[in-house]
């Protein structure tokens, strides 16, 4: 059995949580099955998440390319601020 792990939750409140008193199960952004990710930037702002299923990885250059894209997440900006991530 793992051992329990402490947190200090959203609210300032602490908790501990171990296989015998797990997280409840929210719903939310389904990260799929992936090989890598691609991150894109506008200037210094990173505005999207792509993953990636298979491809090649260039062990010259440590890159991959090719690849399925799975699933994308965008980061949305307001006055240098991140403020939104939309799974599209």
């Amino acid at each position: 059995m793992g051992a329990a792990v402490g947190f200090l939750g959203s609210d300032g409140k602490g908790r501990t949580v171990s296989p015998s008193d797990p997280l409840p199960i929210v719903t939310g952004f389904s990260i799929p099955k992936h090989d890598y990710v691609e991150l894109s930037y506008t200037g210094s702002d990173m505005t999207g998440v792509t993953y990636k299923l298979g491809g090649t990885w260039d062990t010259s250059t440590n890159i991959y390319t090719g690849g399925t894209t799975v699933g994308q997440l965008e980061l949305v900006y307001d006055g240098g601020n991140l403020v939104q991530i939309v799974e599209v």
